[in-house]
């Protein structure tokens, strides 16, 4: 049977296997939300890419859609052309002429504002390739961001299982009446479930003990208990 000394000793290296797993665990767990917010700073350049991808589309589309309308005016006019070339009647023949002129007007507009879509389309088209680079630089750094936290997550779910395993070999030494008491309290406060007494106070709590607890930490003859918080007590004086 290990001495009380042994098994603070025995305690204390477990509860530092224990700290170094819920430590690494918790590095584990924040690793999702990292990645998620890696991938969210994603967003505000996909979505100007997106935009500037939809105006220059849009842009094409009204550019080409007042081509259809310059060529359906153009082949009416050259319809109109062949129709006055075969006309014998004046009246029809100037009626004709002013349909040509009319559609002509309407062409020469359509074109002034072909020309005004097709030099916005230039813009247009250095806005997207601004968001494209933007975007493929993000995305360079988040892919790289997130391979560190994968190779991270890798690392740190290794070590935990090296730890494991240490930590098994270190709780068998321990008195299994003791175990559960400490594994019960490393729950409940937060890792810490063996602390100094520091002077005349708990390490975990603060609050100050009674004479009669810091004289059965220092007999070592007991496990003995912070009378306010529960947390086992040593003294570094008698380990």
């Amino acid at each position: 049977m290990p001495t009380l000394n042994e098994q603070i000793k025995h305690l204390l290296v477990l509860q530092e296997r224990d700290s170094r797993i819920l430590s690494l665990q918790a590095d584990i767990d924040r690793i999702p939300s990292e990645k998620e917010s890696a991938e969210l700073r994603l967003s505000s350049d996909q979505e100007n890419q997106q935009a500037a991808q939809e105006a220059l589309q849009e842009n094409q589309l009204r550019t080409n859609t007042l081509q259809m309308d310059i060529d359906t005016r153009q082949d009416s006019i050259d319809k109109m052309k062949i129709q006055q070339y075969e006309t014998k009647k004046n009246d029809e023949y100037t009626a004709l002429g002013h349909e040509i002129v009319r559609y002509g007007e309407d062409i020469s507009k359509l074109e002034d504002e072909q020309l005004v879509l097709m030099e916005e389309a230039e813009t247009l088209k250095a806005n997207l390739a601004t968001a494209d680079s933007a975007l493929a630089n993000t995305q360079k750094l988040v892919d790289e961001e997130i391979a560190l936290l994968d190779e991270r997550h890798e690392k740190a779910g290794a070590r935990v299982v090296e730890i494991k395993a240490e930590r098994d070999e270190l709780s068998a030494k321990v008195d299994e009446d003791v175990l559960p008491v400490y594994e019960r309290l490393l729950g409940s406060k937060g890792g810490e479930a063996l602390v100094e007494l520091e002077g005349e106070s708990c390490g975990g709590c603060h609050m100050k003990c009674t004479p009669s607890i810091i004289h059965a930490v220092k007999a070592q003859k007991e496990i003995t208990h912070c009378e306010n918080c529960s947390r086992i007590l040593y003294s570094l004086e008698t380990i």
